[in-house]
């Protein structure tokens, strides 16, 4: 009788850690699928955002000193084709096709009106 408490209170704590053992394991792929979630939504939202404010800061440029240079060009155009082709709704697409089509036709004219149409557009869409 004795040798089977013995047996017994030597099987509980194994199982007892086994269990542990399985537990975090599960808990810790758990919190990885949560990390990237949370990844997905912050790069998802708030870097798109972050380019449209760059772009904002160009067109400033491009307005106050009443030039555009090539290398500020390149660099709203990066921005924009980053900040266009993330996730959008159909509505969204939209928009910004229109908005699309108006910053290129401002690039081809290169007048300040454009300019400021545009950047006017980039407020609205933060």
């Amino acid at each position: 009788m004795k040798k089977n408490i013995n047996l017994k209170l030597i099987i509980l704590p194994i199982i007892v850690i086994i269990a542990m053992t399985i537990l975090s394991f599960q808990f810790s792929q758990k919190i990885q699928i949560l990390k990237k979630e949370v990844d997905i939504i912050y790069f998802g939202n708030f870097i798109p955002v972050h380019k449209l404010h760059s772009i904002k800061e160009h067109y400033i440029k491009i307005t106050n000193k009443n030039k555009m240079t090539s290398k500020i060009k390149k660099a709203i155009l990066e921005d924009w084709k980053y900040y266009f082709t993330r996730y959008k709704t159909k509505d969204e697409k939209e928009i910004l096709k229109k908005i699309d089509k108006q910053m290129r036709y401002a690039f081809r004219k290169n007048q300040k009106v454009g300019f400021r149409k545009t950047l006017e557009n980039i407020d609205y869409l933060i």
